[in-house]
């Protein structure tokens, strides 16, 4: 099935509109842009200001869940990132209509709609190289901004339908799954790989997850590196309109076993770019730091290598210690917006 297909329907007739205040802000619901299993996006309007906005409600059944979505507006309402989806207000409170305990949360409106939409619109010439990379570095600044936190955080649920569109902008969404943790296999017990196993099942999408997440048993550790895999993961499928191991076994992703299409128009250096991002040990995936300086010299360079290929390729560059967060922050990216 084309990957595609697979995408929420738009428009749903079932939740009706509601009105309801948020820390003292009235905000009414206009339409419903996409639901899932235990949540509805809408598109909302906040009374006063005339302000348009985005309202994520996530329904919580358990207390588990009140946690991890109290933990998601916690960490999402502190991320200040032009290529970051803002989170200007929320809460988390029962619903008398609804019988419900219901997370809010009050988010920035993307007009473009999600890369998915941009890649269907450019479905019969697909995009060009320099397109991709455009792409690539708004997101790799994103990821970025998130790995130098203190603690670093990681996302872990980077896929194409959390990049969305606005005013040519590209921005990350949906923090229901990002942590601050990091996880040593070594010093885990059965059980508590059991445990990880399920809830990466539940908060990581299976086709984008990496080998460290897929095979708990390699022992390898759970860290910042998700991100580049999942990041890899969203560059193949800009290049070749699916993802890397949508049809594929958990042996493939756990080897990262994937096929270049044939007769493709994209360089060398963009595949070996995929590459360096989809290695199943994570010490040899490129870090966001290796990889915005490879986009930096894109032009010039003449080759990219893995780390267990050339192990000094990347020795020179600085990594996120190395720099504080408030130059990291100082930094700003000048857009191309016109090739899209």
């Amino acid at each position: 099935m084309n990957f595609f297909m697979n995408l929420f329907g738009q428009g749903s007739t079932g939740p009706q509109p509601e009105s309801y205040e948020i820390n003292g802000q009235e905000y009414h619901e206009l339409n419903l842009i996409a639901e899932g299993g235990y949540g509805f996006i809408w598109r909302a309007i906040e009374t006063k200001t005339k302000k348009f906005c985005v309202i994520k409600k996530i329904i919580c059944q358990s207390k588990e869940a009140i946690q991890q979505a109290q933990l998601e507006l916690d960490l999402h309402r502190q991320l200040q990132h032009p290529n970051i989806v803002k989170c200007y207000n929320g809460v988390i409170k029962f619903n008398k209509k609804l019988n419900q305990t219901i997370a809010y949360m009050v988010l920035e409106l993307c007009e473009g709609g999600t890369l998915i939409d941009l890649l269907k619109r450019y479905n019969e010439k697909r995009l060009s190289e320099q397109q991709v990379l455009l792409v690539l570095k708004q997101l790799v600044q994103a990821i970025k901004y998130l790995h130098t936190q203190k603690p670093p955080i990681t996302h872990r649920d980077l896929k194409v339908e959390n990049v969305l569109l606005h005013n040519k902008v590209f921005k990350i969404c949906d923090f229901g799954s990002a942590s601050t943790e990091k996880i040593d296999l070594n010093q885990s017990n059965k059980q508590q790989i059991s445990q990880y196993e399920e809830n990466f099942a539940k908060q990581t999408t299976e086709i984008y997850r990496p080998p460290e997440m897929t095979d708990l048993y390699s022992k390898y550790e759970i860290n910042e590196k998700v991100d580049i895999w999942m990041l890899g993961c969203i560059l193949y499928t800009m290049c070749f309109y699916n993802p890397p191991f949508q049809e594929s076994s958990k042996l493939a992703i756990v080897e990262a076993s994937y096929i270049i299409p044939k007769d493709n128009k994209y360089s060398q250096k963009m595949i070996d770019l995929i590459g360096i991002m989809l290695q199943p040990n994570p010490k040899n995936r490129a870090s966001i730091f290796e990889i915005e300086e490879i986009l930096k010299n894109y032009e010039t360079l003449k080759q990219i290598q893995s780390k267990n290929e050339q192990e000094d390729d990347f020795g020179e560059f600085q990594s996120g210690d190395q720099k504080s967060q408030e130059q990291q922050q100082q930094k700003t990216m000048q857009y191309d917006d016109s090739l899209i």
